[in-house]
């Protein structure tokens, strides 16, 4: 019902039985520039609606030129000895550069037979893996809860693990 209602309505609205389609801009706009005289199209457009657009539609139906390749080639230039800086720090500069000892890595070995290592410091996080006795890891942290972070020296994979699991390399 609501369908019937809305297509009536818009029937209505569009025109009805009278309703006559406008035809298309472009052919609008050709009709009427034919139907004018010649000496009309010679002194031009009176306004902006009455323009002569054959030109227009010749153009528009005119070939492309072909396209011509075009290749860019560019070759180094060697700067110039004046153009060239130094860049040489200052010695207030080298008085103030803070220098970073790097501290040895703290490598352990496993010490239990098979232990997981999992992906965070507790046995409710997953299993990432199982390593054996004697394998090497590198503790990256130690946070003093009883685990470490540590990543094995030969995968290079990164996990957590019990301290007490771990002893020092000899």
């Amino acid at each position: 019902m609501s369908f019937a209602f809305i297509g009536w309505a818009f029937y209505e609205v569009s025109g009805g039985q009278d309703f006559a389609p406008a035809p298309p801009e472009r052919l609008a706009v050709l009709e009427r520039a034919e139907a004018q005289p010649a000496t009309a199209q010679q002194e031009g457009p009176r306004d902006e609606t009455e323009v002569d657009i054959s030109a227009a539609l010749a153009a528009e139906s005119a070939p492309l030129p072909k396209p011509i390749p075009v290749s860019i080639v560019s070759a180094p230039v060697a700067t110039p000895d004046q153009e060239r800086v130094a860049l040489i720090p200052s010695p207030e500069e080298l008085a103030s550069v803070v220098v970073v000892e790097e501290t040895p890595a703290d490598i352990r070995e496993v010490r239990g037979s098979r232990v997981n290592m999992r992906s965070g410091p507790g046995t409710q996080f997953s299993v990432l893996g199982t390593l054996r006795r004697g394998e090497r890891v590198e503790v990256l942290r130690e946070p003093g809860n009883g685990w470490a972070k540590l990543k094995v020296e030969d995968t290079g994979r990164i996990g957590w693990m019990a301290s007490r699991l771990l002893q020092s390399v000899d």
